[in-house]
């Protein structure tokens, strides 16, 4: 297990750095399901309902669907991508270092 994989292991966590990546882009909830590995969509749709009730996203309704994006005014969100930059980084590091 990498320790990517350790922190990233939760699905609110898999969810939010998801968005983090694509930042400025608004999804679906099934849509993140379906594109995440190992996140099922209602583990999708629940990690989004709480992330949007913490104030780290934003959820708003099109009819009956619900579309989020991340919050990027967020100062949790600001520091939340430079840790998984710091992450990625290390990684990476690690993978020249064999």
């Amino acid at each position: 297990m990498t320790f990517q994989d350790f922190i990233f292991s939760s699905s609110q966590h898999k969810v939010l750095k998801f968005l983090c990546e694509y930042m400025g882009r608004d999804f679906y909830d099934s849509e993140i399901g379906r594109m995440l590995p190992n996140v099922s969509r209602a583990s999708a749709n629940n990690a989004l309902r709480n992330l949007s009730e913490q104030g780290l996203t934003t959820r708003y309704f099109i009819g009956n669907i619900a579309l989020n994006r991340v919050e990027p005014t967020n100062f949790f969100i600001r520091e939340f991508r430079k840790f998984i930059y710091i992450t990625e980084f290390k990684s990476f590091v690690e993978q020249t270092k064999d």
